[in-house]
């Protein structure tokens, strides 16, 4: 099992819109950070997110609900479909 840390790019929300795709949050003014996993030959992106109310996530702080939110994961079998962090983001 492969993993890293991206972002889904434009071209993944230009061809996922809400609707249909009403559970994947899209922000136009600030990326996603994704954590990327490759299983069984299919790579997921599972969102980071905070303020989650179920029990289908890795908490990174439970106390504020924070962390890698299960529930949320899309498959991201093109490559187009993600960006490696980069310092452009950190501004």
């Amino acid at each position: 099992m492969n993993s890293k840390i991206v972002f889904l790019t434009n071209s993944f929300y230009q061809d996922h819109p809400n609707p249909p795709f009403k559970e994947m949050e899209q922000k136009q003014n600030r990326p996603y950070i994704v954590f990327l996993v490759e299983i069984e030959g299919h790579t997921w992106a599972i969102p980071f997110r905070s303020h989650i109310r179920h029990g289908h996530a890795l908490f990174t702080d439970a106390k504020n609900k924070c962390g890698i939110d299960y529930s949320k994961a899309v498959d991201v079998d093109k490559s187009e479909y993600t960006d490696h962090f980069t310092t452009r983001y950190l501004c």
